[in-house]
């Protein structure tokens, strides 16, 4: 799915609606597991890039799962 979003074939709106059923509080916790998974990529630029759309994509995802699944507070 974030192949299909990289290569402009998915949508954010979409992207979202996919992740709808993962709760707030495990999607929150996957994010710093998805970033770090391009810790050996080489070089250093490319790493950093990847980390940053990733935690791009991650933001926007957790922002939605926030509105859609307030906490029990």
């Amino acid at each position: 799915m974030v192949v299909g979003f990289l290569k402009n074939q998915e949508s954010l709106t979409r992207l979202v609606e996919l992740h709808k059923s993962i709760p707030r509080q495990a999607l929150e916790r996957s994010i710093p597991r998805l970033v770090s998974a391009f810790n050996e990529v080489e070089p250093t630029a490319v790493k950093e890039e990847w980390e940053k759309a990733i935690a791009a994509l991650c933001l926007v995802l957790a922002v939605a799962a926030r509105e859609n699944q307030p906490s029990a507070t």
